[in-house]
Order: C-alpha cells, then sequence, then structure tokens
C-alpha cells in the first residue's frame, strides 16, 4: 500500500507563502540599502541628512525583519516536510527482525549509547563531530528513540526530559546546533492512523539550527517498514543523513 496524501498544490501552496513573507523580507532591505549607497556615493545628500531619513528606515526594517522571521522558519518546515510527502511512499520489506535484542545490539555496536531504557521506551543517543559520509556536515547529536508501547508518544515530556538530560550530562554536546531523532514504533495493521503518526515529523531549520524528527514504522506481521524518506529530494544533508541511518537499521531487501 502506498500514500500520496499531500498534493503538489499543498507543497506549492507553502512555497508561495514562503516566498510572498521573503519578497516582503529583501525588497524593502534592498531598495533602502541601494537608495542610501546611491545618495551617499554621490553626494547627493550629506551624512547628517542621510542618518535623519535612513535610521528610522532601517529600524523600521529590521522590526519586520524579527516579525516575518519566525513564520518563514515554519513555512519553510512545512515545504521541507511536503516535498518528503509528495514522493510515493510503500511498505518496504525488511531482512531482519526489527525490535530484537540483536537490532538493537546493531546501534550500540555502531558508537550509539544507551542513556534511558524505560518500560515504555528505550533512549540512545551518538555524537558526530562530522556526520560520515556527509561532506560540510558540523557537530551533530543524533537520538534514537525505540517505542515499547504502541500508545506511547514520541513528542511526550519523557522524551523531551530524556533529550535535554543527555544534554546537560555531557557539556560538549550544548554548543551543537544539530539534531535528529529517529523514532521505530511496531503497529500491528499499516491503518490510516498509523500512517499519519508516522507521517508527522520535524524538520525545523534556523540559521545553523537543525531539528530533526523522523519516524519509523515496522509491521512485524508482514516484516515491513514504512517511513517518509525519499528516493530523489532531501530538502538538506542532514535529512539525508537520518534517512541513510532509517535504511540501515531497517535492513531493506535488496
Amino acid at each position: 500500500m502506498g500514500t500520496n496524501r499531500v498534493t503538489e498544490y499543498t507543497y506549492r501552496n507553502y512555497r508561495r507563502k514562503r516566498n510572498l513573507l521573503l519578497f516582503f523580507l529583501i525588497v524593502p532591505t534592498t531598495i533602502i540599502m541601494s537608495s542610501m549607497i546611491y545618495l551617499y556615493s554621490a553626494n547627493i545628500l550629506i551624512t547628517d541628512t542621510l542618518v535623519t531619513i535612513y535610521l528610522p528606515l532601517v529600524i523600521l526594517d529590521l522590526i519586520l525583519v524579527f516579525a516575518l522571521q519566525p513564520k518563514i522558519s515554519l513555512y519553510n518546515m512545512y515545504c521541507d516536510h511536503t516535498s518528503l510527502l509528495e514522493e510515493h511512499h510503500e511498505l518496504e520489506p525488511s531482512s531482519k527482525k526489527l525490535f530484537t535484542t540483536s537490532w538493537i545490539n546493531d546501534f550500540k555496536n555502531n558508537g550509539y549509547t544507551v542513556s534511558q531504557d524505560h518500560q515504555s521506551y528505550m533512549l540512545l543517543y551518538k555524537y558526530s563531530k562530522k556526520l560520515e559520509g556527509i561532506s560540510g556536515s558540523d557537530e551533530t547529536v543524533v537520538f534514537v528513540v525505540i517505542a515499547k508501547q504502541n500508545s506511547f508518544n514520541f513528542y511526550g515530556d519523557d522524551i523531551d526530559h530524556g533529550i535535554q538530560a543527555v544534554y546537560m550530562n555531557n557539556k560538549s554536546f550544548q554548543k551543537t546546533s544539530k539534531q535528529i531523532v529517529l523514532q521505530f514504533k511496531k503497529y500491528e495493521q499499516f491503518t490510516d492512523t498509523a500512517k499519519e503518526e508516522i507521517e508527522a515529523a520535524i524538520l525545523f531549520k534556523s540559521g545553523k539550527q537543525r531539528i530533526i524528527n523522523l519516524t519509523v514504522g515496522y509491521f512485524e506481521d508482514t516484516q515491513t517498514v514504512y517511513s517518509i524518506c525519499p528516493i530523489r529530494r532531501y530538502p538538506n544533508k542532514y535529512v539525508y543523513f537520518a534517512c541513510q541511518e532509517i535504511r540501515t537499521y531497517s535492513y531493506p531487501k535488496e
């Protein structure tokens, strides 16, 4: 079974709204700066007059920048998310059973450390100075959350507190601006509810900061895996890395 719930119109709609905000952000700044430089270099106005005229304009422009930036970041996230959902996704057979002791040991053998092992979930993490195989990547902390119960909420306070504890216990991580969270959960059936939960994601970017949460659904009866990782187009190198990790630990059949 596949899914393509988000239409091209939806992606284009978010992109149009983002580009409109960028237009109102870039055009006034360009006009202000270019006209000020021209008037100064052509000696049309003296410096005191330029400051009197343009200082209020620059302040207003900065206020506009601060006002629009959160909305632009939000629409960027929507654009990235819908671009992933646009692709045709199907259940993929796995060559190995997931949610077993040997599967969890694969994470540990590849450098992941268990931070918490609760009745409802397990939290592992790995710090990388530079992501393997990703040129130009920065320091990144990759978390793996393994749900042990069907009702477990990946976005609840337990996980948030667990992740914060990792940063508090590792002061060298606190300057890291890149965070990836891979969320694995076992489902009984591939229902619309399960699909909707798996397709929920966080793809936040603002300046140098990147926060990525992607969910992987595992269906034990058919030994198949479902995620929204694309085949062709990735929003950025960190989403690409996250999807490569997902594929590594999903063991897709060739």
